[in-house]
């Protein structure tokens, strides 16, 4: 079962947050791309936007090292996939009955491969955080988005947003407008995955930073820092860590 997870309005004294694109099991590149940040813990906000595991090689791996450094993980549709099939596994145990969540090998090597750790570390990630003017989710918002009192059904989509139709509301396919391009900033400026770009797109308010490493393009994060109002959207550092190879094919 979907949980609603809302953290908001952190108040603490960093300097910088740092925002990773989708991982998708791509730990080489993610401990690269920190090599090139050099994130202090005592003054920098890390987190991850969803879709940190499934396709890529090392998702077991990417979840121990999230963990040790601190780093926050917002819930993408791929954890989201993993947390329900656990959940009616749970339920169905004494019950001759087959799960209604089908995975494909990659996804049933790492549910094999899950310790209690990741698997709790799974089931509490957020479907987004606020932190001061800035929101950070997996997929997107449309004109029905309300975060902070949304029912299960409309939080799922928040995962999975890419398409709007002509009055802004979401559609699984073949919408007129990308969500962001549509999106008037009522949830704050808000940092995304989710949907593949050749570099970082960024809109009047919001970005996203999903460049498809996986795909062997490359790992892209966003770099704010600390101003007078929250965090400064105006002066977004964006760093990149080449792929080192295609780890998946798209579709």
């Amino acid at each position: 079962m979907l949980k609603r997870f809302s953290t908001l309005w952190d108040r603490g004294q960093k300097e910088r947050l740092i925002a990773y694109g989708d991982i998708h099991g791509c730990l080489d590149e993610l401990i690269k791309l920190r090599d090139k940040i050099e994130p202090n813990q005592k003054k920098d906000i890390e987190i991850a936007l969803g879709d940190t595991i499934s396709k890529g090689l090392h998702s077991k791996e990417v979840l121990k090292f999230l963990r040790s450094q601190n780093i926050i993980t917002i819930m993408g549709n791929h954890e989201d996939k993993i947390v329900r099939y656990l959940e009616h596994e749970k339920e169905l145990k004494h019950k001759n009955e087959a799960n209604p969540i089908s995975l494909n090998s990659n996804q049933k090597e790492l549910i094999n491969s899950l310790d209690s750790k990741n698997i709790e570390y799974l089931l509490n990630m957020p479907i987004y955080k606020k932190i001061s003017n800035i929101t950070l989710l997996h997929g997107g918002v449309d004109i029905d988005t309300n975060l902070e009192s949304d029912d299960k059904k409309h939080l799922s989509k928040v995962m999975h947003m890419r398409s709007v139709d002509e009055s802004g509301r979401y559609v699984e396919s073949g919408g007129s407008n990308f969500w962001s391009e549509v999106y008037d900033g009522r949830e704050g400026f808000i940092i995304y995955g989710h949907q593949v770009f050749s570099k970082p797109k960024r809109d009047k308010f919001a970005l996203g930073i999903d460049t498809g490493c996986v795909y062997g393009n490359s790992l892209s994060c966003a770099i704010l820092t600390k101003c007078e109002y929250g965090f400064d959207i105006e002066n977004i550092e964006i760093v990149t860590q080449k792929a080192k190879r295609v780890y998946a094919k798209k579709g």
